[in-house]
């Protein structure tokens, strides 16, 4: 009787380690959560976006997509981490 006992107790511990949830990984990819916009300033000559998190973790430069005028709304342009575009001023 103890060793069947023994043995259910064994096989109640390996479903249950089969059925449990997955270790995080430590490569994962950044959540949808994580994405932000970030702002940054327009290099004219580059036509390209300089920009960083409020903080200073994060720091890029990213030619632009939309727009060319960088001279206009005060230079300011944005990188969008979630569509990976660099939008910068358009003008009128």
């Amino acid at each position: 009787m103890l060793f069947l006992n023994s043995v259910s107790f064994l096989m109640c511990a390996f479903a249950a380690a089969i059925n449990a949830a997955p270790a995080a990984t430590p490569n994962r990819l950044h959540s949808r959560e994580d994405l932000t916009v970030y702002n940054g300033y327009c290099n004219i000559a580059e036509n390209a976006c300089h920009w960083s998190a409020s903080d200073g973790s994060r720091v890029g430069t990213c030619t632009c997509s939309t727009g060319n005028n960088c001279g206009i709304s005060n230079g300011r342009c944005y990188y969008d981490d979630q569509t990976l575009n660099c939008v910068c001023p358009t003008g009128s």
